[in-house]
């Protein structure tokens, strides 16, 4: 007995020394399940990033495999959702899928404007609010830019003045920035594109003229003589 007390308590002190690395393992796994899902899905997670044009077979794939990181992965989380989007899934699982990613991500400005999207076509409302939050958090993002308008466009008549103005100084980027004027006939083609125009380049009459004529060359076809 006398011999027994000493060996329990060695073995105990042995398993206490144990536990932490153990419980750090435990925490690591859902982050190491994110990151082979990632490497997995790579590279189309990076250009949905910088919002690439990609193949719906591939985002349809990305979803899938994103599928298998940790559902508290609010990043990975969100960008699969996004992917099944991309795909054309829509509905209340892609919803559900957002709203997870978002309440573990909750500063994630992408996050947001794919909520807003989602949410455009069953409560205009919280999409704006949703465009809201994205303008919020990040104001002069260069590779949402192109993306936050096509979505907010369509909510125009529903976005309070701040968010107004936010949509408007975004609009004023993409035209700043000749690298991204390619967009801007997208903008135009959904609904509200023209207002949100319109009302970016109020107090820039001759940047909307040059603008309007861009869009007249485009759509002829014919190049551009500057």
């Amino acid at each position: 007995m006398g011999d027994a007390l000493p060996k329990l308590w060695t073995w105990a002190l042995r398993a206490a020394l144990l536990c932490p690395p153990i419980i750090l393992l435990l925490a690591a796994l859902p982050r190491l399940a994110s990151g082979i899902a990632l490497e997995a899905a790579f590279p189309v997670p990076s250009y949905m990033t910088v919002d690439r044009v990609l193949p719906i077979n591939a985002t349809h794939a990305t979803a899938h495999i994103l599928a298998g990181a940790a559902e508290a992965d609010g990043e990975s989380q969100i960008a699969r959702s996004r992917a099944a989007y991309l795909s054309g899934e829509v509905g209340p699982k892609i919803i559900a899928i957002t709203d997870n990613g978002l309440s573990h991500a909750p500063c994630s400005a992408a996050g947001w404007t794919l909520y807003a999207a989602l949410r455009t076509p069953v409560d205009r409302k919280r999409a704006a609010g949703a465009m809201a939050v994205a303008f919020e958090l990040a104001p002069y993002d260069y590779y949402l830019a192109a993306w936050r308008a096509r979505t907010v466009a369509p909510l125009w008549a529903d976005l309070p003045v701040d968010a107004r103005d936010a949509a408007a100084r975004q609009m004023r980027q993409l035209w700043s920035d000749r690298s991204l004027h390619r967009e801007i006939r997208s903008i135009l083609a959904v609904p509200g594109g023209p207002s949100l125009v319109t009302y970016a380049m109020k107090d820039n009459p001759n940047g909307l003229r040059a603008l309007n004529r861009m869009v007249a060359r485009e759509r002829l076809g014919l190049p551009d003589l500057n």
